[in-house]
C-alpha cells in the first residue's frame, strides 16, 4: 500500500469515526430525551406543562359553540336573593325561567344531597319533572357518605350501559371512588338523567383536562357533560375500551377521544366569562327574552367568589367550575379536541429522533462556534414554531421540553466532541503524516473529508439476516430500560460470533442483525462460514436465554435467513455518512428467508445456492420451492439443522408423495412427523387437507407463493 493510500485510509477512518461520533451523540441525546419522556420526571413534566400553558395563551381567543350557555348564580344573584344555598323553591323557579327561555337541556352543577323540611323538595321535584329536560348533578368522594336506598338505585340506573371492548381491553385505568354525594330520591327521580361534576387538577394544581368517566362500585358512570350532550343529541354514550384503557367515548356519530383514564384535555376559549353567561338574578327578574336560550344546553351553577368553586387554568387563575363543564361541552359539540393520543406520541418520538440527527449532521458540516450557536438557535426556533403551529391549527398537544432537551444535548455533545477529539486528532494527523507526504495534502484532506468518495463493486457474497421473534410485543411488556438491557446482552455475543466466523457486521436494524461474508475481505468458504455462524448463534442463544431468565427478562427466539449470490458491496450512504454495505436481490432474498422462518416454524432457512456452496459438512432438509414477491422464478429453500433427526427420511418421503399429488398418503406421513413437534410437517399436513378438498389445477408444479414478510 502506498503512503498516499495509507493516508487516505486513515482519513476515511477519521471521517467515518467523526460521522459515527456525531451519530452516536445524536443517538445518545435522543435516547436520553426518550427515557426522560417515558419516565416523566415531576420537575420536567411540570416545566413542560407550564410551557404548554404559555403556548395556549399565545393562541388567539375564539368564541365557543353558541349552543352552550351558563346561568350563573353570581354576585348580583346573591345580593338580590340572599346568600347561598337558596331555598329550593327559588331553585325551582330558576329552572322554570331557564326552561321558559327556550333551553333544550338544563344541566344542574348542583347536588341536593340532603332532604329539606316542608314541601320544598316536592315543589322542586314537580318543577324538574314538569320540564322533562333537566339533568341533575352529583359528586363522587373519598369520604364515607352513603346515599339513601332509592337514590342509590337511581344512580345505578345512570351508569354507562354500552361498552365496546375486546378480550384484551380494560377499563381499570378509569379512576374509582368509594363513596358518592347523590341527589335525594325525589330530585333524582324527576331528572331525565344524572352525571357527576367532579373535576381533577394536574400535579401543579392547574385544571387542564376534565374527567368524562369515573368508576363507582365497579360500574362506569358518565360526567354531567356526557349526560347533558347525550340528551341534547338524543343518543346514549358508548365507551370504547382498548388494551391501554379507554380510547374514546362516542355519542351517535360524535367520537370523543380520551386518555386511557377517560379524561379529555380542554381547549380553552379564554378566561372566565368567555362562554355566554347569564345572571340568575336577571332571569328571575324577567330580564331575559323568552328565546334568548332557545335550543341551548344550559348549565346552572354557582360562580360567586367564596361560594362557588373557582379553579386555576392556563388562562385564568380563578375560573368558575361550571364554566369548565361548559367549555368541555362546547369542545365536544364543535369537535374541537386537544389531541393527546398515539398520534402525538408518535410525533413526539419522531421529533426526539429527527432533531438530534439532523442537527448532528448540520454540526458535522459547520466550522466555528458562531456557526454552531447559529445552528442551535435555528433548530430551537424551528422546533418552537412547528410545535406552536401544530397546536394552533391541528390541536396536537406536543411536548416542548423533551425535544428541546434532545436539541440542547446534541449541541453540547457535538461541540465537546469537536473541541476535545476532532481538533486534537487533526493535530495528531498533521504530526504523524507530515514526514511521509506533503503537509498541504494532509491539510486538504482534513479540510475536505468529502473527497473520500463513495463507491461499490459487484461480487459474490453470502448474506445473513437474524431477527428476534415478536420483539415489539416483548418491548411493550418489559419497558424501555429492560429493552436496552436485553438488546445489549443479545447483540454483543451475536456480533462476536459474526466476527469470529470471518463475517462483516453490516448493521443493526433495531433488533435485527445483517452480516456479510466474502466482503470486504476475500473468503472462498463464505457460505460454510455463514452456516457455521448461524449454528453458533443458535447454540449461544440457549445460554443467553438462561442468563436472561436469571435476571428476570423474558426468553427470546430468533430466526435466521442465509442466501448466497451476487450483490453490490461497498461504501454507501451520503456525503456526511456512509458505511460498508450490500444491496441487490441476493440481500432481499436473505431478508425474506429470515421472515419465512415464522411461517414454517423453523430457525434457519437457506437458499439452494448456499446449500450447494456450503459443502457436505452440514445437515440440510429440503423445505419447499417458493416464489417470493416480485419474482416469478422459483427458488428451493432448505432448513439448516444442528444434527440429523430421526424423522428426516420419513419427511423427505412424504414430500415426494406431496409433489406427486398423492395428498392422502402424504397427509398420513406428515401427521406422523408432525407428532414429533415438527412445525414444517404441520404446515404440509394443513396444505394436504386443503388440497384434498380443493385439488390444485392441472399443471401444478408444487411451487408455493411465499407470504409477504
Amino acid at each position: 500500500m502506498t503512503v498516499y493510500a495509507r493516508i487516505c485510509q486513515q482519513m476515511k477512518s477519521m471521517y467515518r469515526s467523526a460521522s459515527f461520533a456525531y451519530l452516536s451523540i445524536a443517538l445518545l441525546s435522543a435516547a436520553s430525551a426518550f427515557l426522560l419522556y417515558r419516565n416523566a420526571s415531576p420537575y420536567l413534566l411540570e416545566t413542560d406543562l407550564r410551557m404548554k400553558d404559555a403556548r395556549q395563551r399565545l393562541c388567539s381567543i375564539r368564541k365557543p359553540d353558541s349552543r352552550v350557555a351558563i346561568v350563573a348564580i353570581d354576585n348580583r344573584s346573591i345580593k338580590e336573593h340572599g346568600r347561598w344555598p337558596w331555598p329550593r323553591e327559588s331553585i325551582a323557579r330558576l329552572i322554570t325561567e331557564v326552561a321558559g327561555a327556550g333551553a333544550r337541556v338544563i344541566a344542574l352543577d348542583i347536588v341536593f344531597a340532603e332532604p329539606n323540611t316542608g314541601s320544598s323538595d316536592n315543589y322542586l321535584e314537580q318543577s324538574i319533572a314538569a320540564k322533562r329536560n333537566v339533568v341533575s348533578g352529583y359528586f363522587f368522594r373519598d369520604e364515607q357518605n352513603e346515599p339513601e336506598e332509592g337514590a342509590h338505585a337511581l344512580l345505578m340506573a345512570s351508569r354507562i350501559r354500552q361498552l365496546r371492548q375486546d378480550p384484551r381491553s380494560r377499563v381499570s385505568t378509569v379512576p374509582s371512588f368509594p363513596h358518592v354525594d347523590a341527589n335525594i330520591t325525589p330530585v333524582a327521580r324527576a331528572a331525565i338523567g344524572q352525571g357527576f361534576f367532579n373535576q381533577m387538577p394536574d400535579r401543579d394544581g392547574i385544571y387542564r383536562s376534565i374527567p368524562l368517566l369515573l368508576r363507582y362500585q365497579e360500574n362506569i358512570y358518565p360526567s354531567l357533560v356526557l349526560t347533558g350532550i347525550s340528551h341534547f343529541l338524543g343518543n346514549p354514550p358508548v365507551v370504547e375500551a382498548a388494551p391501554l384503557g379507554v380510547s374514546a367515548v362516542t355519542i351517535g356519530p360524535l367520537r370523543i377521544p380520551t386518555s386511557g383514564a377517560g379524561q379529555m384535555p380542554l381547549a380553552y376559549y379564554g378566561p372566565g366569562g368567555t362562554v355566554k353567561t347569564f345572571s340568575a338574578a336577571e332571569l328571575l327578574a324577567g330580564g331575559i327574552d323568552e328565546v334568548e336560550l332557545r335550543g341551548r344546553l344550559v348549565f346552572i351553577g354557582v360562580t360567586e367568589t367564596g361560594v362557588g368553586d373557582l379553579h386555576a387554568t392556563p388562562l385564568d387563575p380563578a375560573f368558575p367550575a361550571v364554566e369548565l363543564l361548559a367549555t368541555a361541552t362546547a369542545n365536544i359539540l364543535e369537535e374541537r379536541f386537544v389531541i393527546r393520543d398515539s398520534r402525538t406520541y408518535a410525533i413526539d418520538l419522531a421529533f426526539l429522533l429527527i432533531f438530534p440527527f439532523v442537527m448532528a449532521a448540520s454540526l458535522c458540516k459547520v466550522r466555528g462556534m458562531i456557526w454552531s450557536l447559529g445552528t442551535l438557535g435555528l433548530f430551537g426556533a424551528v422546533h418552537l414554531l412547528v410545535n406552536y403551529l401544530m397546536f394552533a391549527y391541528c390541536q396536537y398537544d406536543l411536548s416542548i421540553v423533551y425535544p428541546g432537551i434532545s436539541i440542547l444535548t446534541t449541541y453540547l455533545g457535538s461541540e465537546s466532541y469537536r473541541n476535545l477529539v476532532l481538533d486534537r486528532r487533526s493535530r495528531y494527523l498533521r504530526r504523524a503524516f507530515s514526514a511521509y507526504v506533503s503537509p498541504d495534502l494532509v491539510e486538504q484532506l482534513i479540510r475536505h473529508p468529502e473527497n473520500l468518495k463513495l463507491g461499490g463493486t459487484r461480487r459474490e457474497v453470502t448474506i445473513v439476516f437474524s431477527d428476534i421473534r415478536s420483539f415489539t410485543t416483548i418491548s411493550e411488556r418489559i419497558g424501555p430500560e429492560n429493552v436496552i438491557t436485553l438488546l445489549n446482552r443479545y447483540l454483543a455475543p451475536m456480533t462476536n460470533i459474526v466476527m469470529e466466523s470471518r463475517g462483516t457486521l453490516v448493521q443493526y436494524i433495531g433488533d435485527a442483525i445483517m452480516a456479510l461474508f466474502n466482503a470486504p475481505l476475500d473468503n472462498p468458504l463464505h457460505a460454510a462460514c455463514a452456516c457455521e455462524c448461524a449454528l453458533k448463534m443458535m447454540r449461544r442463544l440457549q445460554l443467553l436465554n438462561k442468563e436472561l431468565q436469571e435476571i428476570g427478562l423474558p426468553q427470546i427466539e430468533i430466526g435466521i435467513g442465509i442466501n448466497s449470490g451476487d450483490a453490490i458491496v461497498g461504501n454507501m450512504g451520503a456525503d456526511y455518512r456512509f458505511q460498508y454495505s450490500a444491496v441487490g436481490d441476493a440481500v432481499n432474498l436473505a431478508s425474506r428467508l429470515e421472515g419465512l422462518n415464522k411461517y414454517y416454524g423453523t430457525q434457519i432457512l437457506v437458499n439452494q445456492s448456499t446449500r450447494m456452496a456450503a459443502g457436505d459438512n452440514f445437515v440440510f432438509r429440503k423445505v419447499d420451492s417458493i416464489r417470493v414477491k416480485g419474482k416469478e422464478v422459483a427458488v428451493t429453500i432448505y432448513e439448516l439443522l444442528a444434527e440429523p433427526t430421526a424423522m428426516l427420511a420419513e419427511f423427505d418421503a412424504a414430500l415426494v408423495k406431496y409433489r406427486e399429488r398423492r395428498f392422502d398418503e402424504a397427509l398420513e406421513d406428515f401427521k406422523r412427523v408432525a407428532a414429533a413437534n415438527d412445525r414444517v410437517a404441520e404446515v404440509y399436513a394443513e396444505r394436504c387437507r386443503e388440497y384434498l378438498i380443493h385439488p390444485p389445477a392441472e399443471g401444478w408444479d408444487g411451487v408455493f407463493r411465499a407470504p409477504e414478510k
